[in-house]
């Protein structure tokens, strides 16, 4: 990997999903500096679909005599330049470990596993690409693993996914990645989409889940500590975080402890 980067245009969709496949597959006999490693080369090859690449331009197609007769002078018209895109949207490459994660024959070490591919993931994107996508690396968590059936079926698939969950969001993102105004961002992300649909008043709106909304406040809690004396944008602008549940959070809060 540090002989021979990884650039984006390098790689194709089927080729990144056969990879990650093949590293899932080896989770479950792996120890762990095994584990490590296909950690780091799954992150690696992950974010490098991230990097934006120029899509080839198709040559149209050849018209024959006929359809060019049928013309009435066309006017003529500059070819487009190549888009420029990145080879998975967000949400298509984070879908490549939590569809892994919620597969029902994955093993309780594969699926630590799969988690130890999202941090790799995230230390390699770095802080800046976090902090502006938080509000979707926080909805797929929520879509795409919490509120999945197979992740709230028992009492010790919620407490497992939650302590995942907020290993990601706390340890790595919150303490290590998000910067003092990228935290005052992440408090009112989390007000405005979940806290604040809490209850559901309008008819027609959905409320979050009880373990929805357990995960966000533990973060805003989280966040609230680091900041400390709440500076004046989250007092003003996010009355929703003064609820009894969030300072109750708050005070009784324990450091959390590291999976690894």
């Amino acid at each position: 990997m540090v002989m021979y980067p990884l650039p984006g245009g390098d790689w194709t969709a089927s080729e990144i999903e056969s990879l990650v496949l093949l590293c899932v597959k080896s989770l479950d006999t792996a120890d762990q500096i095994t584990r490590h490693t296909l950690a780091q080369l799954v992150g690696l090859v992950l974010s490098s679909s991230q990097a934006p690449a120029v899509i080839p331009i198709q040559e149209p197609t050849k018209k024959n005599k006929q359809d060019q007769e049928e013309e009435d002078d066309p006017a003529p018209t500059l070819a487009p330049a190549g888009e420029t895109k990145t080879i998975l949207t967000l949400s298509e490459m984070l879908h490549q470990l939590s569809m892994h994660f919620n597969k029902p024959q994955a093993t309780h070490k594969t699926r630590v596993g799969i988690f130890d591919f999202y941090a790799a993931l995230f230390t390699t994107l770095g802080p800046a690409f976090i902090e502006t996508n938080y509000g979707t690396i926080v909805q797929h968590f929520v879509s795409e693993v919490i509120n999945i059936p197979r992740n709230s079926a028992t009492r010790y698939e919620v407490l497992f996914v939650r302590r995942l969950v907020g290993i990601l969001l706390r340890d790595l993102i919150g303490v290590r990645m998000l910067s003092e105004q990228s935290q005052i961002a992440a408090i009112q992300e989390l007000s405005k989409v979940y806290l604040k649909r809490w209850p559901a008043l309008m008819p027609g709106s959905i409320a979050p889940t009880a373990h929805v909304l357990t995960i966000v406040l533990r973060e805003v809690a989280g966040v609230l500590q680091q900041l400390g004396n709440a500076p004046p944008p989250v007092q003003v602008r996010e009355p929703a975080l003064e609820p009894e549940h969030a300072l109750i959070l708050l005070r009784n809060r324990r450091p959390s402890q590291n999976l690894w």
